[in-house]
């Protein structure tokens, strides 16, 4: 896991940590299993935090990772991208289907997030 900012050009970083399955909150790890067949932007908050998923749907094999590309503040928007990683072509990979998607928690927000 890890966290930080993500790059812009124009806006405000925003702080934020990527989350393993373990610590993601239970509602929410039922919205990402119901949607993991296919592409899925999800955003959610608690008490505490807000968080956001994003996943790319299934996948042939394993081998996958997702990165966070940006994460920041341009006038009244949240603005999210995470991208991809197949694996290399060097590396073993599992034949079984994966479903890679990624999940970051931010402090609580009110502005409305854009998926890029």
């Amino acid at each position: 896991c890890t966290g930080g900012y993500a790059s812009t050009e124009n806006g405000q970083y925003i702080d934020f940590t990527v989350i393993r399955d373990d610590d993601i909150p239970e509602k929410l790890r039922e919205q990402i299993e119901e949607s993991k067949e296919k592409v899925f932007k999800i955003t959610y908050k608690d008490d505490e935090y807000l968080y956001i998923a994003n996943g790319y749907g299934k996948q042939k094999s394993g081998g996958y990772s997702v990165t966070v590309k940006e994460f920041y503040k341009l006038g009244n928007a949240i603005y999210f991208k995470s991208e991809l990683i197949g694996p290399g072509q060097q590396e073993r990979v599992n034949s079984e289907a994966s479903y890679p998607y990624v999940v970051i928690k931010t402090e609580i927000r009110e502005e409305p997030v854009v998926f890029r």
